[in-house]
Formats: C-alpha cells, sequence, structure tokens
C-alpha cells in the first residue's frame, strides 16, 4: 500500500528528519543541505514517484468517513447505555420494595399461623384460616412474578453489559483511526516538506 511505500521512505530519510519539528523549518533545511547532492536527488526523485497525492488524500478521506460514522454509533450506543442504565436503577429497586413486601407479607402469614394454633377451636379460627389461605396465596402469586421478573431483568443486565463492551470496543478503533490519520498525516507532511527543502537547494 501507499502507506507501507510511504513508511519505506521514511525509513531512508528519518535521519535527515528525526530532528525536525514542524515548527523548527530550519532544522530540515540543514539536514538537507548536508546531504551530498547526488542523495538529495535520489530520495527527492524515489519520494516524488512513490508519494501520490490523490491516493494520500483519498485514504484521508476513507479515514474521515469510517471516523465520523464511528462517532455516530458510539453516541448511539452511549444513549443506548444511559436509558437501560437509568431504567436498570429503578427496575432494582421497584425489585428491592417488592423483596421487602413478600418478606412483610411471610411475617404476617407466620404471625396470623401463631394467632390461629391460639384460637384453634374457636369461631375466630376460620376467619384467622381464610387469613392465612389468602396471604399463602398472594406471597406464591408474588414470588412467581418475582422470579419471572429476576430472569428479565439479568436479560435487561446482560444486554446493558453488551453495549458497554460495544462502546469500549468502538473507542479503541477510533483511537487506532485516529493514531493512523495522524501517522499518514505526519509522513505526508515529512515527505512534502523534504521535497520543498530539498528542490530550493537542487
Amino acid at each position: 500500500t501507499k502507506q507501507v511505500a510511504m513508511s519505506s521512505l521514511l525509513s531512508s530519510i528519518y535521519s535527515v528528519l528525526s530532528s525536525y519539528n514542524a515548527s523548527e523549518r530550519q532544522r530540515l533545511e540543514s539536514s538537507v543541505v548536508n546531504m551530498s547532492s547526488r542523495d538529495r536527488e535520489s530520495l527527492a526523485q524515489d519520494v516524488t514517484l512513490e508519494l501520490d497525492h490523490e491516493e494520500v488524500e483519498s485514504s484521508l478521506a476513507d479515514l474521515d468517513t469510517t471516523l465520523a460514522e464511528s462517532k455516530t454509533s458510539l453516541e448511539t450506543f452511549e444513549k443506548k447505555e444511559r436509558f437501560l442504565g437509568l431504567r436498570l436503577g429503578r427496575y432494582r429497586e421497584l425489585m428491592d420494595k417488592r423483596e421487602d413486601y413478600i418478606k412483610n407479607l411471610m411475617d404476617r402469614m407466620q404471625q396470623t399461623n401463631s394467632n390461629d394454633e391460639l384460637l384453634n377451636g374457636t369461631d375466630e379460627d376460620d376467619v384467622e384460616n381464610t387469613n392465612l389461605d389468602s396471604l399463602k396465596e398472594q406471597i406464591e402469586t408474588l414470588e412467581t412474578k418475582h422470579a419471572a421478573d429476576q430472569i428479565s431483568l439479568r436479560r435487561v443486565e446482560n444486554c446493558h453489559t453488551d453495549i458497554i463492551v460495544q462502546i469500549e470496543e468502538l473507542r479503541r478503533n477510533m483511537c487506532d483511526l485516529e493514531e493512523k490519520r495522524e501517522s499518514i498525516v505526519k509522513q505526508r507532511d515529512e515527505c512534502q516538506d523534504f521535497l520543498v527543502a530539498a528542490a530550493e537547494y537542487t
């Protein structure tokens, strides 16, 4: 690829550019001047042949498009993550309240059962039995619903975890793309600056 070719060229002239900083043009000029005319012309010719401006700019445009698409995807996933995070917090709060409510019903059932033993054989015994049966039925219904909701909650939690993983992967990919873009721009600029400096001293 052109990026590989550019990297190869840069390795050949790196001794010239190693001390170069974009804000310190004189260093590059000094390095170019110290090269032999033959070496300078040979490297300049190689750079000219390999540095395809259209292809480099096309590669940068492709990277910019991919980065823009990745940014859009990242924003979408982040919105989903925030939404699910808030919903999960609310779901867990409701589940905790239901567990407390079930526990209170079970305490009431136990108390009713104790009273039933004390009232055994009295008219009030029938009332207590009715209350006990009602509490048992209510508890069983709530426990069944609670168990089903716990399964649903775990599914949502897994989905939330998957989204977090996707967000981290997108961020890593974007960092890689940005580094690749910076590398191409740096190589392009160094090659162009070398050609300009070499032309001035030819």
